[in-house]
């Protein structure tokens, strides 16, 4: 699958099914198939100069995926940078703002598949993976295991 499909159907799994029931199975699959992609997205840089994204409305997407993930909510995680184990930081996750963050930047990569070259969405999709919303994602990996088993 590539990247454009990636999107598409993370996308659409996420913001469009109007499933009455599903399965936590569902997403963990739908986020294993994501990461997948980011093996396959080899691309040339393009150095070409392209607009931004149009911004997006986070309240509302957040409202969205509250409603279509119930049960996703707050878990504890661990301060990845410690200088002295006796000092680790139990830290405050939010399941639905990783997921938002996660939506958000793939919906930006749609733009960027529809507006601007193909080289530059999939160095758009590699950077955003390695930079931000792979944290996300793994972070709601080891949430959604937890609560799904």
């Amino acid at each position: 699958m590539n990247i454009e499909q990636s999107v598409k159907r993370f996308l659409d799994f996420c913001l469009h099914e109007k499933s009455e029931s599903y399965d936590l199975g569902e997403l963990i699959h739908e986020l294993d198939l994501l990461v997948v992609s980011t093996y396959q997205s080899k691309f040339e840089y393009d150095d070409n100069d392209y607009p931004e994204p149009p911004n997006k409305d986070y309240a509302a997407l957040r409202e969205l995926v509250s409603k279509r993930f119930p049960e996703l909510g707050f878990y504890q995680t661990v301060d990845p940078v410690i200088s002295d184990e006796k000092e680790s930081k139990v830290l405050t996750g939010d399941a639905v703002d990783d997921l938002v963050d996660i939506i958000g930047d793939l919906q930006d990569i749609k733009w960027y598949l529809e507006n601007t070259t193909i080289n530059n969405a999939k160095w758009y999709f590699e950077f955003s993976y390695r930079s931000h919303w792979g944290f996300h994602l793994r972070e709601l990996q080891l949430f959604l295991h937890r609560q799904w088993w």
